[in-house]
């Protein structure tokens, strides 16, 4: 079994859905596990799904807690991320390796690596993660951070799940689908929705991969 962690009940909803599929998508059941809501679809069984909420701390919690009682084969993080690289479009799909902790002002910040390479590698770009403690919307900032950190893209909860996996002895992967480009500045609800209604379902096969 693999356990999919989203940062928000948005993507979740986009990961089942899509572009043209209203907001019920793929059917779904939920249970509640030690206070954590986790769902399942019944065309993939080795599928469970949560919501962790945002941040380190929210997506450290979650996973240890539900790594505890449903021992997963493995998890991931799915979730949205702002390009940090110029290079990179809405769509883009980047498995973090480095995951980068941006949380300490260090000249060398803490990384964490995935405890084995991802099964599939080719159906996904493969890059540092960085993993903020605030949203950054302004491409100067954003340039700075691609300068500073050679990463990639920018999203809050990696260094949480890392350290999550680090301690439990997990496998797990951080993936993050591009909703906004490198020279984009903040975009609204409905645009996010909207992009992610479009390219999220294309993580669904990213997982099937993943247990392979």
């Amino acid at each position: 079994m693999i356990l999919l962690i989203f940062p928000f009940q948005a993507e979740l909803d986009a990961f089942l859905g899509g572009a043209g599929s209203g907001t019920s998508g793929v059917a779904r059941t939920e249970t509640k596990v030690r206070g954590q809501r986790v769902f399942q679809v019944e065309s993939e069984p080795d599928w469970r799904l949560a919501v962790c909420g945002q941040g380190k701390v929210e997506a450290a919690l979650a996973c240890q807690i539900l790594t505890d009682a449903l021992d997963p084969r493995a998890l991931m993080l799915l979730g949205s991320a702002t390009a940090l690289d110029p290079a990179l479009r809405v769509g883009d799909i980047v498995l973090a390796d480095p995951g980068i902790e941006w949380d300490f002002d260090a000249d060398k910040p803490p990384e964490f690596r995935p405890r084995r390479p991802f099964p599939e590698p080719r159906c996904v770009l493969t890059g540092p993660i960085l993993s903020g403690d605030k949203d950054v919307f302004d491409p100067a900032l954003k340039a700075e951070l691609r300068e500073r950190y050679g990463a990639k893209a920018l999203a809050w909860e990696g260094a949480g799940f890392h350290r999550s996996l680090r301690r439990s002895g997990k496998t797990g992967w951080e993936v993050r689908v591009i909703t906004e480009e490198a020279g984009e500045g903040r975009l609204s609800l409905a645009q996010l929705k909207e992009r992610m209604a479009m390219d999220f379902p294309a993580l669904r096969p990213v997982v099937r991969a993943a247990l392979l």
